[in-house]
This record gives C-alpha cells, sequence and structure tokens, in this order.
C-alpha cells in the first residue's frame, strides 16, 4: 500500500472544477495502473462537502480523514455516508504541536 498525503485538499480552491478534475484524473491513472493499493490521506482540517463529494468517488482503497479538527467531518461522514467498497481511516491524535 502507498499512502498519499494530500493535505491541500482542506483549501478553498480544492472545490474549483480545474482541482477536482486534476486530482480525479491523476487518482484515476494511478488506480488504473495495476501498482500496489492507495491510502489517500486528508489532513489538517475537515473537507468541505463539495471536495468530500468526490474524493471518496476516488479509485482508491482507502481515504484517511482528520476527526481531530472539528466534528465536521464526522457529521459530514454520518450525513453522507462513506463508500462500503472502500476502508475508512481515520486520523484522531492532534500530532500539530506535538513538542
Amino acid at each position: 500500500e502507498v499512502q498519499l498525503h494530500e493535505p491541500s485538499l482542506v483549501m478553498s480552491d480544492a472545490e474549483t472544477e480545474e482541482v477536482r478534475s486534476l486530482t480525479t484524473a491523476a487518482y484515476k491513472e494511478l488506480g488504473g495502473c495495476g501498482g500496489p493499493a492507495v491510502n489517500l490521506c486528508v489532513h489538517f482540517d475537515s473537507l468541505s462537502p463539495a471536495v468530500y463529494s468526490y474524493v471518496v468517488k476516488l479509485p482508491v482503497k482507502r481515504v484517511t480523514l482528520d476527526f481531530c479538527r472539528s466534528k465536521a467531518m464526522v457529521e459530514m461522514v454520518e450525513k453522507q455516508g462513506f463508500p462500503s467498497t472502500k476502508e475508512l481511516g481515520a486520523g484522531v491524535v492532534d500530532g500539530r504541536n506535538v513538542w
């Protein structure tokens, strides 16, 4: 399994059509190359509802989300659901200021 970190997906420009298209195309290419499974990790904040809706459709084995920063991510998963064909990883430890 390969773990890819995409903290930029919590930024407001991740909602743009350009970012959605580029992200979708990149993960389609990664998913279709016959390589190892992909764990897409999004951290530092919650995804917007628009970004969450396309991230959970990406061809990856696991999506790991930040549940530590706010309850918004938990509420979004409860409201929008999560695909049964994927694994859900949960970031539950605040690693921002460990020192």
